[in-house]
């Protein structure tokens, strides 16, 4: 077993060095001394199992996460709340073919998530990534466009989900965007200072509260039940680009070798009948 207190970069390498000073300095207490480093040494080595312990525990728990956030994923990818029926994920998504424009029989609610996603995709994103990319000293466009879209649209899906499936009939969605809105922007604050050394001032925070309500409010109409039943399509990490499906940043043509390396902004998908409303906009790599 390796010994802990030979790790220099250990609080307990210190107290060794000074057990050694104590030895040269008084010979006659070394039987004391090395009891003393006995003792170290075996809270050296709990501390060590303790810290892998805690390593495991904190892995399993991002396992535990992950797994959870995928199931939600699928779960909203389903049609859940609105309607049964199997999975459209992964494989299934390939069958989703492309349609222009939803029918006349679509109710008002429908026409006012698919009004609120367009405002979304084809200005306001754009525009907070802009003013983000302005001033913010590292990052590029596509950065922001992809923050804005994971830690907002992504996550507040999520949590939305989350709270609808366990408390369907308790779920107080005034209160709930409000506390929300609080969470994603005070995330999205600290992710920005962290990542991209960005400062949100008093002007920059009031537009991304308006783009966080407004994207709140495309969730909880994706959530609750329209006619027909949509959902925003993400595409999975690593997929074969599709351009029935897909469009890359810039309008750039889709070419075979190239996958999906992270969604700018997810599309839309008419979940009754399996079509496409709005392709998602994509990163990708060779």
């Amino acid at each position: 077993m390796s010994n802990p207190l030979a790790d220099e970069s250990l609080p307990l390498f210190e107290v060794q060095r000074l057990l050694d000073q104590i030895v040269r300095q008084s010979p006659g207490v070394r039987l004391l001394v090395d009891m003393v480093r006995d003792a170290v040494l075996e809270a050296a080595r709990q501390q060590t199992h303790l810290q892998a312990a805690l390593r495991r525990g904190r892995k399993k728990r991002r396992r535990l996460r992950r797994q959870r956030a995928e199931l939600l994923d699928a779960l909203v990818a389903s049609g859940w709340p609105c309607c049964p029926g199997p999975l459209l994920s992964g494989a299934a998504l390939d069958e989703v073919t492309s349609r222009p424009a939803l029918d006349g029989g679509t109710s008002g609610a429908a026409l006012d998530v698919v009004a609120t996603y367009q405002r979304l995709r084809d200005s306001t994103l754009r525009e907070y990534a802009q003013q983000l990319l302005a001033v913010s000293p590292r990052g590029d466009l596509r950065d922001f466009l992809r923050l804005l879209s994971e830690r907002i649209l992504l996550r507040g899906q999520r949590t939305l989900a989350e709270a609808l499936l366990r408390k369907p009939s308790l779920v107080d969605r005034l209160a709930l965007r409000a506390r929300l809105s609080d969470h994603l922007l005070g995330r999205l604050g600290r992710h920005l200072t962290r990542r991209f050394g960005t400062a949100l001032d008093a002007s920059l925070r009031q537009g991304l509260s308006a783009f966080i309500h407004d994207a709140l409010l495309l969730l909880e109409g994706l959530l609750h039940r329209t006619d027909p039943v949509l959902r925003l399509l993400w595409p999975q990490r690593g997929s074969a680009l599709n351009s029935e499906q897909q469009e890359r940043l810039g309008g750039k043509p889709i070419e075979p070798q190239r996958r999906v390396q992270a969604v700018l902004f997810p599309g839309l998908i008419d979940r009754t009948q399996q079509t496409c409303l709005s392709r998602a906009l994509v990163a990708t790599r060779r």
